[in-house]
């Protein structure tokens, strides 16, 4: 796009610009450079439409504008300074190199940006929560709970910003006395650069006791670049539950990605489980003294019902990778006498859910809202498939609405599930099978899983949940 506005602008200069009386190429070009800057703000170096043209009147646009050479007087304190440290000599190469910087003086679209969210923020902010949006997910279920219980349970005043241009329909699950600002979409036209000085400018006039960075990538990248100017005026926290997997096994993710560099300048960690932080610390010599885990409060439900033990098995969740559809796939192959009613929505494509969809005891259901909408009376259990994970919260959903779970020993599922009663190996399929048809066949066994999750769920009350929340060190005092 650059490069087409550019190759625009030098023919119609040629044609026609050119040609003009000096004032008006002035009054035009200043007009044409003011477009110029909003599009294309890292682009654009000339400060002033004179730059734009030559003594004669005429543009220079068939040849580069050149930058200022340095100054000789410039040149003449570094010379002298060179004594000291002789670095600094202006013949120096790293001098040498030095580039020109034209301050975009009256470019000022970041500036209208930062008034518009600043007047929209009732102040003073105790807490200030990044997320990217709050949309269907266990992360986004996560922040939720955290906002509602210091500003419900602990009188804290939270705002909730949600940095990426995507809606937030769970910011309706917030609680009234919980501000929700989307700052993605009005940051959305400004340069990567710009959207940081945005929310960094933000933060520092607001002045918030926390900063607490929830998988926001822009929340990330304000601490990597300015997280030592805003420790002076917050405490800094990131909630961080698991790494992600490439095809070929790499982990990757928000803490493999930031952590290095960001974990210095990080007052606290926030994880649900026990289990995948340890790997950071091990690999990465982030100290174990920064995690604190909080798990997530279980579902607020009545009492569920005995349910009877059908020949029905549920599946909840998001269809992609990490949840391996093409291992339930398999599981239900190997199960032909059972129905498999599988809710949740795809971000597959759509060949890697053919194997699925061909089976005739697979009903594929889409996305659901509300856990307690899918289950039915028939269902024998949850089976919960995954490649990795922090700690699911659809397992508390499943427990509270009287389901016993079959899931894999992988991630934190082992603060909420003892490892007897999981699937040791995620691939075996034989074992998921099994693990079905003995709660199908031993009625007692299946009954002492649910009454065993039942006692794990008291665990998990909300009130333990503040607490937690609130013992966390720098957090709420």
């Amino acid at each position: 796009m650059y490069r087409v506005f550019r190759a625009t602008y030098r023919a119609l200069d040629r044609a026609l610009f050119s040609r003009m009386p000096l004032q008006k190429q002035l009054a035009l070009k200043a007009g044409v450079l003011r477009v110029a800057r909003g599009m294309f703000p890292e682009r654009i170096q000339a400060a002033h439409a004179s730059q734009l043209v030559d003594m004669s009147g005429s543009l220079s646009s068939d040849r580069p504008w050149q930058p200022p050479a340095l100054p000789a007087w410039v040149k003449d304190e570094l010379r002298a300074l060179a004594a000291i440290d002789p670095e600094l000599h202006p013949e120096n190469e790293a001098i040498a190199r030095a580039s020109f910087y034209s301050a975009p003086w009256c470019y000022d679209q970041p500036g209208q940006v930062y008034a518009q969210l600043w007047h929209s923020v009732e102040r003073p902010v105790d807490v200030a929560i990044a997320v990217p949006w709050l949309k269907t997910g266990g992360a986004d279920l996560g922040a939720v709970h955290v906002a509602n219980a210091l500003a419900e349970d602990l009188d804290r005043r939270v705002l909730v910003m949600a940095t990426e241009d995507q809606d937030s329909p769970w910011a309706s699950r917030l609680s009234a006395k919980v501000q929700f600002l989307p700052i993605g979409r009005p940051l959305a036209p400004l340069a990567p650069g710009h959207r940081l000085d945005v929310l960094v400018r933000l933060l520092l006039q607001l002045s918030p006791r926390v900063f607490h960075i929830m998988n926001s990538r822009l929340g990330w990248d304000a601490v990597v670049r300015n997280g030592l100017a805003l420790r002076q005026h917050m405490r800094i926290f990131a909630s961080l539950y698991c790494d992600d997997f490439t095809p070929h096994g790499v982990p990757v993710g928000y803490a493999r990605s930031y952590l290095p560099r960001c974990y210095t300048m990080l007052d606290g960690i926030l994880s649900d489980n026990t289990r995948t932080w340890r790997a950071w610390v091990q690999t990465m010599g982030v100290p174990a003294s920064l995690f604190n885990v909080l798990p997530f409060p279980a579902p607020a439900t009545a009492a569920p019902t005995t349910r009877g033990a059908g020949k029905a098995i549920l599946w909840a969740g998001r269809l992609d990778r990490q949840k391996r559809p093409d291992l339930l796939a398999r599981i239900a192959a190997a199960m032909p006498d059972f129905r498999f009613d599988v809710h949740g929505t795809s971000v597959c494509e759509q060949g890697d859910l053919d194997m699925l969809r061909k089976l005739p005891n697979v009903v594929m259901h889409g996305a659901y809202a509300c856990f307690d909408d899918v289950v039915k009376d028939d269902h024998l259990a949850l089976l919960y498939t995954t490649a990795w994970d922090g700690m699911p919260n659809v397992l508390l959903e499943a427990a509270a609405a009287g389901l016993p779970v079959v899931a894999p020993d992988v991630g934190g599922i082992t603060d909420f599930i003892p490892a007897a009663d999981l699937v040791a190996s995620a691939d075996d399929v034989p074992a998921y099978v099994k693990s079905i048809r003995d709660l199908s066949e031993n009625p007692a066994l299946r009954a002492a899983r649910v009454e065993s999750l039942r006692i794990k769920l008291a665990e998990r009350r909300w009130e333990v949940f503040v607490r937690r929340l609130a013992g966390i060190e720098g957090y709420v005092a």
